[in-house]
């Protein structure tokens, strides 16, 4: 009697994260839909755009977060352009940070890197080799190549280890944009910070209620 009420128990919870899991996953598509017609900077009560990871009830917790989180990002943007851009690159350093801060908050809301922000900053690279360091462009056109090829190996080898996608492949165009900017040496660092910076990230959504953490 206990062994089949248990089995009924288990079907019954099968069932409902299937059900979640099938409402996430349309949710998620509804959004990359949208995105993929219009960029969403911002809360969803200035837009129709809600982010996927969060419900009904987070939605106001997560509009007050992004507002303060590209506040705060903005300022120390700023802040750091200002005193450790190389004489020269000011405007250019300013652009990318302004670049950069556009795609995490359309990422953080809608989980899509917009192609044309991408290629924005792939054009402001070049640019920048172009303007400031032509001598060195075979480096930073390896680290254009590296950054994109690494990526594009993991996102596929995860499909084919997993069955299911791990790593967009908006992803793997950003890391070729920013090593246009720093060259084949810099791509290390920018993983390091990349990688601390979302572990980071996911812990304090986690600790707040919006995102749950699983194994993968």
């Amino acid at each position: 009697h206990y062994s089949s009420l248990y089995r009924h128990q288990d079907r019954q919870a099968s069932k409902t994260t299937n059900r979640q899991e099938d409402r996430f996953a349309r949710n998620k598509e509804e959004i990359h839909r949208q995105a993929s017609t219009s960029i969403d900077f911002w809360p969803s009560e200035w837009s129709s755009t809600r982010c996927p990871l969060v419900g009904q009830k987070d939605e106001q917790l997560h509009n007050k977060l992004t507002i303060i989180l590209t506040g705060l990002a903005g300022c120390a943007l700023l802040a750091s352009g200002i005193s450790l851009a190389p004489p020269g690159t000011l405007a250019l350093t300013l652009c990318l940070g302004a670049l950069l801060l556009g795609l995490s908050v359309i990422d953080f809301r809608t989980l899509t890197l917009p192609d044309t922000l991408t290629a924005s900053t792939v054009l402001l690279g070049i640019l920048m080799v172009w303007l400031t360091r032509p001598e060195a462009w075979r480096a930073h056109l390896i680290g254009g190549l590296v950054g994109y090829g690494i990526l594009v190996m993991v996102e596929l080898g995860y499909r084919h280890l997993r069955g299911k996608d791990g790593l967009g492949r908006g992803d793997a165009k950003l890391l070729g944009a920013l090593g246009v900017w720093t060259g084949w040496a810099g791509l290390a660092p920018i993983m390091l910070v990349a990688s601390a910076s979302a572990l980071v990230g996911v812990i304090g959504l986690s600790a707040l209620g919006i995102r749950k953490v699983d194994a993968d």
